[in-house]
């Protein structure tokens, strides 16, 4: 049996001919010609596909999981569409491009602010814990990290694909390494992998308001190979020296569903031994972006991080 996945499921035979007729026409006298034609025969499939669409939403009772996935469908709010549908700001409806990404810009930076940073943590003394031998990060281990990657891995800002890294990965490992080790000797990050791509996902409510997106960040195929690269040498230390009994997030094993399965379990366990269970709610928004950086990285000693391998 074969299956044919695309972005859109009223590609079909018809439409693939005339994208191949177009391609083929690319730099000839009859392009223009063509691409209008290819254009209508899109279009006409389309069109097609939404009435095939609503003949089914009419036949089917409301009642029917069926009826409000075509109709969510058939409004952008759930179809396998990669465009995005014409947004609304104000009263002006946005059709190009241009203005839809100045829109979600506006609108993902207004819901990234932060409040005014308050401290309101003592001063952090020097560590208890200090890491003073030499930390090896090895070409064998790079290699293998980019022969793990994902060939579907969405592209970063730096235009390099996963696919190219797996193939060049053998051939890239080793400067990669080494540059890897000086980001962990000087404590740095590169600019250009902090540049992200941001991608709108479409989460709930009207399709056309672009407050019901979501941005999704696309980090660079690289720094997510140096992040696992040094991760791999700093989270058992951490495990085994930082984290106390209570760290459930980030660590091996563990996760929102153990953490929920034991408290719940504790929670049963104190109720049947006539103990009361209060629980104490927080908004920790942003919590993350006011730790001081001083305790984001353990202790090292230069000179040891220097010895060449």
């Amino acid at each position: 049996m074969t299956r044919t996945r695309s972005s859109h499921p009223w590609l079909n035979s018809r439409c693939r001919d005339a994208i191949t007729r177009k391609n083929k026409a690319e730099g000839t006298e009859s392009f223009s010609n063509v691409s209008d034609a290819c254009a209508q025969v899109l279009r006409e499939e389309r069109g097609k596909y939404v009435d095939k669409l609503k003949a089914k939403l009419a036949s089917l009772p409301r009642c029917s999981k069926q009826w409000w996935r075509i109709n969510r469908e058939l409004l952008n709010r759930k179809a396998n569409l990669s465009s995005i549908p014409p947004l609304r700001n104000g009263s002006d409806w946005l059709l190009d491009a241009k203005a839809k990404a100045d829109t979600f810009a506006s609108k993902f930076s207004f819901k990234n602010q932060l409040p005014a940073e308050i401290v309101d943590t003592p001063f952090f003394s020097d560590p208890e814990m200090e890491m003073f031998d030499f930390i090896p990060l090895r070409t064998r281990l790079t290699k293998r990290l980019f022969r793990k990657l994902d060939e579907a891995t969405a592209t970063g800002s730096d235009k390099i694909s996963a696919a190219i890294l797996k193939q060049l990965g053998d051939v890239l490992a080793f400067p990669f390494t080494r540059i890897c080790r000086r980001l962990l000797y000087e404590g740095c990050w590169p600019k250009i992998w902090k540049q992200h791509l941001i991608v709108p996902i479409f989460k709930k409510g009207s399709a056309f308001n672009p407050g019901n997106y979501r941005g999704v960040h696309l980090t660079s195929v690289l720094s997510k190979v140096a992040e696992r690269l040094i991760g791999c040498r700093l989270v058992p230390f951490l495990q085994n020296n930082m984290f106390g009994e209570n760290q459930w997030a980030f660590r091996t094993g563990l996760g929102c569903k153990d953490l929920v399965t034991m408290l719940v379990m504790s929670w049963i366990l104190g109720i049947c031994s006539g103990k009361k269970i209060g629980a104490f709610f927080n908004d920790i928004t942003g919590a993350f972006d006011r730790v001081s950086s001083y305790t984001c990285w353990p202790s090292f000693t230069p000179q040891a991080l220097a010895r060449p391998t």
